[in-house]
């Protein structure tokens, strides 16, 4: 009789852990699904405004003459990398993503690193078009894919976040 009873005590705190490792895993998949939907619109909110500021770049680059261009190329590639370096040196994973407002701070920062990166990838397709208009759509189709590989690098790296 004895022996029953420690048994059921045994198991009682067995049955616990085993419901709060079923709600933290249920909690785990509200947060995900969450941080999925808000880089969504993250990323929409980036779409959305580099498509507002293509033509007030486009206008602003038409004024710059051709042989200026190409030191505006340079250094504009310089500041691409510089941006890609530090969009990939920021991780979710070292912000407590649970605090709304440290997750909120992070989406803000990796949603000013895309935003300049597209914004540059944008102006360096056009300036590309300005100066060499028979490389222009495979700059576009470059660009287009280093930013879609940064926003699924961006997908992923808050996939890792330490919930």
């Amino acid at each position: 009789m004895r022996n029953i009873k420690l048994e059921k005590i045994k198991k009682m705190p067995q049955k616990i852990s085993q419901s709060q490792t079923n709600q933290t895993a249920q909690l785990k998949n509200i947060t995900i699904i969450r941080l999925i939907k808000e880089n969504i619109v993250k990323n929409i909110f980036i779409l959305f405004f580099s498509v507002i500021f293509y033509f007030p770049l486009l206008q602003v680059l038409k004024q710059i003459q051709p042989f200026q261009l190409n030191d505006f190329l340079l250094i504009l590639s310089i500041l691409i990398v510089a941006i890609c370096f530090a969009n990939f040196t920021f991780t979710y994973e070292k912000s407590n993503i649970l605090l709304l407002s440290q997750r909120m701070f992070s989406h803000f920062v990796t949603f000013m690193f895309m935003l300049l990166l597209a914004l540059m990838l944008e102006t360096l397709v056009i300036s590309i078009g300005f100066v060499y208009p028979q490389l222009y759509s495979i700059i576009f189709v470059f660009s287009a894919l280093l930013y879609l590989s940064v926003a699924l690098y961006d997908f992923w790296d808050i996939l890792k976040a330490k919930l």
